[in-house]
């Protein structure tokens, strides 16, 4: 579901040569046929990108079933976790009730752009007729029943696979992965990644961070941030300084998140755990407008009360750092 700008995810508007509108990106003999893109991604990385294992599918609180998912889907700790739900999006209806199905599409042109790019180490959770219908599909998914007797549902409005549940939940597993010394990367899935992510998340200028969100900006948020010098060095090997603060809106969009796997207290698994703790606290409150429940205010917050601010910087705002400090 879509939170705002794509940030550095663009929109989902291209397709993998050998996949059409409504593409089936399943499994064939060992996948779909290599695209030039994908032969280039696993020339690049000398093939070290290993292929996930099939995943039988299951309910995540079922003993065994978590590891057994991870086992199979991040044979190499990394994880791109993603969701989608078969009720309704209260937003989206409104606007326009035949686009009730277009999360799948979505989803179905994200995977296949995903294969484009050799990153297939995925696992999608939904709800358990929606996996039954994305396994004909061959594609690895899981559902859940955590949460799903809450008595503060009722008073908001919300049942099972509802995404404002849905999205939840998947902050619960993300740190549970996390946890079992997984990287997580989640994203929305009407996202496009013009190229594979992982060196670039995994490289010289974002390695030092336990956690990459993209940024909301433009029209009343604001500009892009700009840096005209360095003025501190911010790590001990001085490649990265800080140009100072941000003195408009930065927000976070939490429709691409990366984080890198955590011991627990770790501040990647503070956020994360924070954003649905605050759930919590509202599903147990007094029922508000169910925007209230969405994930991303609920993220921002909890980051903006754990950031310590730098000297001079109010803590709601952010520091900005050089794109061009290290190699990528």
């Amino acid at each position: 579901a879509a939170r705002g700008s794509a940030g550095t995810a663009g929109r989902a508007q291209q397709r993998p040569e050998t996949v059409g509108a409504g593409g089936d990106p399943r499994a064939r003999q060992g996948g779909l046929p290599v695209t030039r893109r994908k032969a280039a991604t696993l020339a690049r990385t000398g093939g070290a990108v290993t292929r996930p294992a099939p995943f039988e599918g299951g309910g995540l609180e079922a003993p065994g079933v978590m590891a057994r998912a991870l086992a199979a889907r991040a044979p190499e700790h990394e994880l791109i976790f993603l969701s989608v739900g078969d009720t309704r999006d209260h937003r989206r209806m409104v606007k326009d009730p035949a686009l009730r199905t277009i999360s799948t599409d979505f989803l179905l042109n994200l995977l296949a752009n995903l294969h484009a790019l050799g990153r297939e180490h995925y696992i999608i959770l939904t709800t358990k007729p929606l996996c039954a219908q994305l396994q004909r599909r061959g594609l690895a998914c899981a559902w859940t029943s955590l949460w799903s007797e809450h008595e503060g549902l009722a008073r908001w409005g919300l049942k099972p696979g509802d995404m404002f549940l849905m999205w939840q939940q998947q902050w619960h597993y993300i740190s549970r992965a996390l946890e079992r010394g997984h990287s997580v990367l989640r994203a929305d899935t009407d996202v496009y990644f013009a190229e594979d992510p992982f060196p670039i998340l995994n490289g010289p200028l974002l390695a030092p961070f336990s956690m990459v969100v993209q940024q909301d900006f433009g029209g009343p948020l604001g500009g892009r941030p700009g840096c005209r010098a360095v003025a501190q060095a911010r790590h001990v090997d001085g490649a990265l300084g800080s140009c100072g603060a941000h003195h408009g809106t930065a927000l976070l969009n939490v429709g691409l998140v990366y984080a890198k796997a955590s011991a627990p207290g770790g501040g990647a698994l503070a956020v994360i755990n924070g954003t649905w703790a605050r759930f919590f606290d509202k599903l147990r409150g007094p029922a508000g407008h169910v925007d209230m429940l969405i994930d991303q205010p609920l993220m921002r917050a909890a980051v903006d009360e754990m950031a310590v601010p730098d000297k001079g910087k109010a803590r709601s705002q952010w520091a900005v750092v050089p794109g061009s400090a290290a190699p990528v």
